[in-house]
């Protein structure tokens, strides 16, 4: 092709004739190629000169025409054409104009490299950038950074891909064959709601990358637990006379199992106070103060995060009793001398503010208990003569409800003169006098009934 700039006069004509040869000493014998400007002779064949002329015609000439520049383009034939991936290993494709080769190119940006080679041994290169995928994408799925459990169907879905193209889209859904599931946009993470119901949760998903390729299903499992477990404490005793004991509950869950237990005390009527926090134990020791009221409360966590409330009112108290209500004689004193009937007397009292002494009772010489009359301030009828003379004790206890007391004694001499005493309470000497004198009536009446029957009445 020739291309040329000049200044033509108008009304003139100007053409360039060309020829080419390999011999400058045979021109004569070639033929010369009558071209316009931009022009690509068809006939003419480039060998190693060119030579050219320039052509005006004009009837009148009236100036000079001037030919700015001339540009010749032409092409060699083109003797090979060959392909590289790294510009080392050059594989002939088939044809040179049109062309064709197979070339194995493994999966990534890669670059190809053409090679022109013409008749005169020049060379050109050119490449092109293409991504190949033949493979596609590797993903995995976590529900909840994969936990083990969760309390709630609302969980999110941490998308992991692995593919040398961008992964385009995701597929998720509970059904494992995903039918029921639309392609979404991929991210790292989206958020998901699992059926309803307790239990084992399985959601599957397909990666899909920009070429379209689609991977393997994947999917990852995870246990709905929403209902929350259930504690049930050991009952207590409503009195325990010791400051510490053992409190003991049972936690179930069968979804997700206990992880944990808090336990709380009231003491009295006070506020509820935090005692354990975060054991997993089913018994602890508590120890308290004499003459309080305790009562206990326990929430349960499970392993999926549900907690049972705290109960408002909690167990039934358990009340510390150390004390005892006290108790003493105040007659007959130790070392007295009684006879006869006698009025025992004395006092009774409980320093616990929430007790006090409702029995009194009475034994003689540890011999059966009587009850007393009265209670802080009570009185025991007793008759001397049911015993012998001689040394007795008498024993008092006060009872609150609760606790007996310790036991009050005092020791006394009974006089009454009378030695023996039958299981009535009556000296023998006594009863001789009885029977003589019911004898002696008897005999009376009987003389009385002879002598009426003599007479004849």
């Amino acid at each position: 092709r020739i291309f040329w700039n000049a200044d033509i006069p108008i009304g003139s004509d100007m053409v360039i004739m060309l020829t080419s040869y390999y011999d400058p000493f045979h021109i004569d014998t070639k033929e010369w190629v009558l071209l316009s400007n931009n022009q690509t002779p068809d006939s003419l064949t480039t060998e190693q000169y060119i030579q050219y002329k320039v052509m005006m015609n004009r009837t009148v000439c009236d100036s000079t025409p001037i030919l700015r520049n001339i540009t010749f383009e032409y092409n060699r034939s083109i003797s090979k054409i060959e392909v590289s991936l790294d510009e080392l290993i050059w594989i002939q494709a088939n044809g040179t104009t049109d062309w064709q080769t197979q070339i194995t190119i493994p999966d990534g940006i890669r670059t190809i490299f053409v090679r022109a080679t013409d008749s005169a041994g020049d060379t050109a290169i050119s490449r092109i950038n293409v991504c190949v995928d033949t493979i596609p994408p590797i993903g995995e799925i976590l529900l909840n950074n994969g936990d083990e459990f969760t309390h709630n169907q609302n969980v999110s879905i941490n998308l992991i891909a692995f593919d040398q193209n961008n992964v385009s889209s995701v597929l998720v859904s509970e059904d494992q064959n995903l039918a029921d599931s639309s392609w979404i946009p991929f991210q790292d993470i989206v958020p998901f709601q699992l059926s309803s119901g307790d239990g084992l949760k399985t959601v599957y998903a397909l990666f899909k990358d920009t070429n379209g390729w689609i991977s393997n299903v994947t999917n990852d499992s995870i246990i709905l637990d929403c209902t929350p477990p259930i504690v049930i404490i050991m009952p207590l005793p409503s009195i325990i006379n010791n400051t510490s004991f053992s409190l003991e509950w049972n936690g179930s869950d069968e979804t997700s199992g206990i992880q944990r237990y808090d336990i709380q005390y009231q003491d009295d009527d006070g506020s509820w106070t935090d005692w354990k926090t975060s054991i997993n134990t089913t018994n602890e020791i508590f120890f308290g103060e004499d003459g309080h009221h305790y009562s206990f409360r326990i929430r349960a966590w499970d392993n999926a995060g549900n907690s049972n409330p705290y109960l408002d009112n909690g167990t039934s108290p358990v009340f510390i009793d150390l004390q005892s209500p006290n108790i003493s004689i105040s007659f007959p004193t130790t070392g007295s001398k009684v006879k006869g009937s006698i009025l025992v007397q004395g006092n009774a009292n409980d320093t616990r503010k929430d007790l006090k002494v409702i029995e009194i009772w009475i034994s003689i010489d540890n011999d059966n208990w009587q009850l007393a009359q009265g209670t802080n301030t009570w009185s025991f009828r007793w008759n001397t003569l049911g015993v012998k003379d001689g040394l007795h004790t008498l024993h008092a206890k006060a009872f609150d409800g609760r606790k007996y007391s310790a036991e009050a004694t005092t020791t006394i001499i009974v006089e009454n003169g009378i030695n023996v005493v039958s299981s009535t309470g009556f000296s023998f000497p006594l009863l001789s006098l009885i029977v003589i004198i019911i004898i002696v009536v008897c005999v009376i009446i009987y003389q009385n009934n002879k002598r009426i029957k003599r007479k004849g009445y």
